[in-house]
């Protein structure tokens, strides 16, 4: 059974982590973090090892991925004030989810559909 699961995470971590390669800087840092902050841990213990970002560093450098880190990782933490959004007035959530974009400019639209998905599974 042990194995079963170790099996398990090493393919879902290399699915993971190919998509990420196959994106643009912003967008790959951000696939990682969400995988390691939410995603794996999601479901039946035990959760899967969260991937380092150093998988990126070689195809986009060390002190690119810090930078994207860090913006990937503000974007996460301002989207529980959209998801809380979403469930209040629509008038109210399509001027914060674009404030909320203008302000973490440089990722994809399916980044913030994540992102914004993500916010409303914490404001549920």
């Amino acid at each position: 059974m042990e194995e079963l699961v170790r099996q398990a995470c090493e393919e879902k971590q290399a699915r993971i982590q190919d998509l990420a390669l196959s994106l643009a800087l912003p967008d790959a840092v951000f696939t990682i973090l969400f995988y390691n902050v939410h995603n794996r841990q999601m479901g039946p213990f035990p959760f899967c090892d969260p991937i380092p970002l150093t998988v990126l560093e070689q195809t986009f450098g060390p002190f690119e991925v810090e930078i994207w880190r860090m913006r990937a990782s503000a974007l996460l933490g301002d989207a529980f004030a959209v998801g809380d959004a979403w469930f209040g007035d629509h008038a109210t959530y399509a001027r914060i989810r674009a404030e909320y974009e203008a302000k973490h400019r440089g990722f994809s639209a399916d980044t913030y559909k994540d992102a914004v998905h993500y916010g409303i599974w914490q404001a549920r």
